[in-house]
């Protein structure tokens, strides 16, 4: 026998009336159950393109020579005086024979004083490092080129820093064009001050390009012209509180022949105090500073104590003291150049002698 239909109450009937014409008419109970099965859509970041280029001089792809030029101007204030001034250097470098040439020139206000023209240069070839300091007259020669970073040879030069005025943006918001720079297919960055970020500068405007080589990932090309605070600057890189900035960077002759030369040793010697010293025959000069003269010669120890002891005094340098011993002697003198000392050691062999000159 069948079962009789169950007949759905009045109650759920007008429920479901309600529901319906409460749906139809956008009407809601609590939340706004039209919108409960929306998916909800996030706004997509804004495109950035990265940008980290390497120095020329860890660029990754074989790079035979090259030279880069960096200038810095500015045109500011410095502790409420107006200030202008110009870094200027010049690097080249060879990797077959390996050397490398650093020229300086600047016109920077002095703490307080007018500004002044500085020079300077920097020579490492041939195991052997050239140094003429900041208008200094006479040159400083080493014998073994000291091993490390470009920086500490720039350190040695008294230079200042580069990296506060070559800032580079970690990313940029409009995308590279890809250019050819001096037959070097690059990629041109162009950024504003919302994309730069120094711990030495704080951006008031800016605007620059950065031409990055795509064979290598170096910077080629570098402008910058902004207006900028200088915040905790290194202290001999703080030229102006708060100025206008421009900075022109590049690398030119890349894997092109030319030959880095050293000064001579007449250049080298020019000026210097001890230069017209006498000098026993043969004798090889392997170490000039502004005050000490080192040179090897091939005669024993004893023989370049007689030599010097004699000619010294035919000179008209009055010995004043000597220890004289086999293989080594200490000689002091003085005359009108001031006080001399001459120290006398045996070299690479007991047949050759190291003579090392003082003048005090």
């Amino acid at each position: 026998m069948s079962q009789p239909k169950t007949q759905p109450s009045k109650l759920a009937i007008r429920l479901f009336i309600l529901l319906a014409v409460s749906l139809l008419a956008g009407c809601s109970w609590g939340p706004d159950l039209l919108t409960l099965f929306d998916s909800p859509t996030a706004t997509p970041p804004p495109l950035q393109f990265m940008l980290s280029p390497r120095p020329v001089d860890r660029a990754q792809t074989d790079i035979q020579s090259y030279r880069a030029r960096l200038v810095v101007e500015f045109d500011g204030v410095l502790k409420d005086r107006p200030v202008t001034g110009t870094l200027e250097t010049l690097t080249e470098v060879t990797r077959i024979p390996p050397a490398r040439r650093l020229v300086f020139t600047s016109t920077i206000p002095a703490p307080d004083g007018p500004a002044a023209v500085r020079t300077g240069e920097l020579v490492q070839v041939d195991q052997r490092l050239y140094i003429r300091k900041p208008n200094q007259p006479v040159w400083t020669m080493v014998q073994t080129a000291p091993t490390g970073s470009p920086r500490l040879l720039e350190t040695m030069l008294d230079l200042p820093p580069a990296e506060p005025f070559t800032p580079l943006p970690e990313k940029v918001p409009a995308r590279p064009v890809v250019e050819r720079v001096d037959g070097i297919e690059t990629q041109h960055y162009t950024f504003t001050a919302a994309a730069l970020n120094s711990p030495f500068l704080v951006f008031e405007d800016a605007g620059g390009s950065a031409w990055v080589a795509m064979h290598g990932n170096f910077l080629l090309r570098y402008v910058l012209s902004a207006t900028v605070q200088m915040t905790a600057p290194p202290p001999q890189a703080h030229f102006f509180d708060r100025g206008r900035l421009n900075v022109q960077y590049s690398v030119d002759d890349v894997n092109r022949d030319f030959a880095i030369v050293p000064p001579t040793l007449d250049t080298v010697l020019a000026g210097n105090p001890l230069a017209d010293l006498p000098r026993p025959p043969e004798a090889t000069i392997t170490a000039v500073y502004p005050a000490l003269l080192e040179l090897t010669a091939a005669v024993r120890p004893i023989s370049a104590t007689l030599f010097y002891r004699e000619a010294l005094t035919q000179q008209g340098w009055e010995e004043t003291e000597a220890e004289i011993f086999a293989k080594k002697a200490r000689l002091i003198y003085t005359g009108p150049a001031g006080e001399l000392s001459v120290l006398i050691t045996p070299a690479d062999t007991e047949e050759t002698a190291r003579v090392v000159m003082t003048l005090q």
